[in-house]
């Protein structure tokens, strides 16, 4: 399982963990050091000792022989230190000894830390230790760094050196007080670890988290973030990067955006120019008859009522030729003004030739178309066109089809241009239409 730690956390626990196994280093460092020191201090102080007691020892019984029959190095050196340490150890010359004058000088205390052993000019062994059995030859490094003992000039015997400590209680009671010690020392630093590890943490984390919300923050799309950081470190340096960079981004968004609207502008523009036309502003006759399809199965499928009217400006060759193309042009526009105001959002009005028009009524039974086209065909007839030019007068005719039956928009279309062109026949300026099977109220005052 995979632990999702903070960034506090992580930093908290690699200090902690860093402090501690450095302590604990150099504890076992310390140690080793220590022993070594303490070792090596006490190992030469007990050979001076030894060999000043071996000395002592020999010039008393004038060999290690004589020596060794009288008493051991051992009983001599407890004789000895007991002879001192009694009461009457300052009237010492009225005591007798095996060879007077012997003891003018008191006895070193025995140490215990090393076992050392004695050894005839020849290197044999006399009195052994832990590594060394009496009987055996010291090898020639060892013999090399013996201390001699003289008499009379004479070197008798070599005192040998040994490399083991042996500890009394005192000297393991001071090595485990300086145990104690170092695991106090490392405790108490992996408490300042950790509670420095704590501070250092929450500062980084808190720096961290003001940057990681403001990245967040761009995610959700506000681009122009800063993190305020004064610091001249590495989060102090990615804070300025990132302020920059956020800078630059949200200027290029900004940039993209008005690009972009400016493109989606002009391409609405280009397309309008494809479905318009210039002269009345009204769709195009391509345009129309994409819609009216669309329309037309739109209305199939849900059943819905669908008008499609055809309307044409009466005797407007005898306009253009009587008034001048920049007149019937002008006359066009007015026209399709009429048609912008009364028509409604959804309703589709085109320019379908040069003086036929097409409205495309969705959800329109023609009853109500009828009546749309009959308001524009009088706002036309009533519209002082003499303001335009003298004497001029326009009016239109309409010819309306609401039967979907036939199958497609063209043939729907078909019907209501045969529809105008009845009202063409019948005098012009009419609203011509049949009235579908099933409508309600066929009957419609124009």
């Amino acid at each position: 399982m995979k632990l999702n730690l903070s960034l506090r956390t992580k930093f908290t626990l690699v200090l902690l963990t860093s402090s501690l196994l450095s302590l604990f280093a150099a504890g076992i460092i310390a140690r080793a050091i220590l022993l070594h020191e303490f070792s090596d201090i006490m190992m030469h102080q007990s050979f001076q000792r030894f060999h000043t007691e071996m000395t002592v020892y020999l010039e008393t019984y004038g060999s290690w022989e004589n020596a060794q029959g009288q008493e051991s190095f051992e009983a001599f050196e407890q004789r000895r230190k007991n002879l001192f340490d009694s009461p009457m150890s300052e009237h010492s010359t009225q005591i007798t000894t095996p060879v007077p004058g012997t003891l003018l000088s008191p006895p070193t205390k025995p140490l215990s830390f090393f076992r050392f052993a004695l050894a005839d000019p020849d290197g044999k062994i006399l009195m052994g230790n832990t590594h060394l059995k009496k009987g055996a030859i010291a090898s020639k490094q060892l013999r090399d760094i013996g201390k001699p003992i003289l008499l009379n000039g004479k070197v008798v015997a070599l005192a040998l050196p040994s490399s083991q400590p042996n500890l009394n209680d005192l000297d393991i009671g001071y090595l485990k007080a300086m145990r104690l010690a170092l695991i106090a020392a490392g405790f108490t630093a992996g408490l300042l670890a950790l509670f420095f590890g704590l501070i250092i943490g929450n500062r980084v984390n808190g720096r961290l988290s003001r940057l990681t919300f403001a990245i967040k923050e761009m995610q959700a799309g506000n681009l122009y973030q800063r993190v305020e950081e004064n610091s001249g470190d590495e989060i102090g340096l990615l804070a300025n990067t990132f302020n920059q960079m956020s800078a630059e981004l949200a200027e290029m968004h900004d940039a993209l955006q008005k690009s972009n609207l400016q493109i989606k502008n002009q391409a609405n523009k280009l397309k309008e120019l494809t479905i318009r036309d210039d002269l009345t502003g009204l769709y195009n006759r391509r345009h129309a008859n994409k819609e009216g399809a669309r329309i037309y199965e739109e209305a199939i499928q849900k059943s819905q009522p669908l008008t499609v009217a055809m309307g044409d400006v009466d005797f407007f060759k005898e306009i253009n030729d009587g008034y001048s193309h920049a007149i019937g042009d002008e006359v066009l526009r007015q026209i399709a003004n009429f048609f912008h105001k009364d028509a409604r959002s959804s309703d589709i009005l085109a320019r379908y030739g040069g003086e036929e028009f097409v409205l495309i009524l969705p959800r329109t039974p023609v009853l109500s178309a009828a009546t749309l086209c009959e308001r524009l065909r009088k706002k036309i007839e009533q519209y002082p066109w003499n303001e335009l030019a003298p004497n001029l007068y326009v009016t239109i005719s309409f010819g309306l089809c609401d039967d979907t039956s036939y199958g497609s928009f063209e043939k729907q279309l078909e019907i209501a241009d045969d529809k105008l062109r009845e009202a063409k026949l019948d005098g012009r300026n009419l609203v011509c239409f049949d009235i579908s099977p099933g409508t309600q109220d066929s009957k419609v005052l124009l």
